[in-house]
């Protein structure tokens, strides 16, 4: 092949590159175009938090000042429902991150030997039966929902049988933004007398 056939072969060459480069930059509102990547929405921030400690505070830390109140004193029945969803949504799709949290770090002193006993995998994190337990306002305005969901049963100390422990997560739910934003896991437990 001459030198000129190999340059027009090179410049046609060059051509189909830069046509296919130019294509995969074209954004999803340009008339045609096909996204060349799928938008994944952001992953919530997990935080741990001690047994019987403040979770409210620690959900919402560096938000500013948040005023709270019972959701079903104070409901917002759509953005509970929709939010629902997403706390769902957001406790399965992390799932194994929820699953591996340390929650023996978590227990009080006395209920380290037994929550070392806790046998958990992502399968139980379902976030099914997930309630709007509170409603933030900032500014007088309906801003965040605080959702709960009782996840396994840590087992009981023999010595104190009427005690009952298990593995809970709080969901931050931003009601402007319609999405989760921070996932909390923590130990809950109450006594039944």
């Amino acid at each position: 092949m001459s030198a000129a056939g190999r340059l027009l072969l090179a410049r046609g060459a060059l051509a189909v590159v830069a046509t296919l480069a130019l294509a995969g930059c074209a954004g999803a509102d340009t008339p045609g175009a096909t996204p060349n990547m799928t938008e994944t929405p952001a992953q919530p921030e997990l935080i741990t938090f001690g047994e019987t400690q403040p979770y409210r505070e620690r959900i919402t830390e560096g938000l500013g000042s948040v005023t709270w109140s019972s959701a079903y004193v104070n409901p917002t029945p759509e953005a509970a429902a929709k939010g629902q969803e997403s706390v769902r949504d957001a406790i399965a799709a992390n799932a194994g991150r929820l699953a591996a949290v340390d929650y023996v770090s978590l227990a009080l002193p006395d209920w380290v030997s037994v929550t070392r006993k806790l046998q958990i995998t992502p399968g139980d994190f379902t976030g099914a039966d997930a309630r709007a337990a509170e409603v933030g306002t900032v500014g007088g305005e309906p801003r965040w929902l605080l959702y709960e969901w009782q996840g396994p049963e840590i087992p009981q100390r023999d010595d104190r049988p009427i005690v009952y422990r298990w593995v809970m997560v709080h969901a931050l739910y931003d009601i402007a933004e319609s999405r989760v934003t921070r996932l909390l896991a923590t130990i809950r437990g109450e006594v039944h007398e």
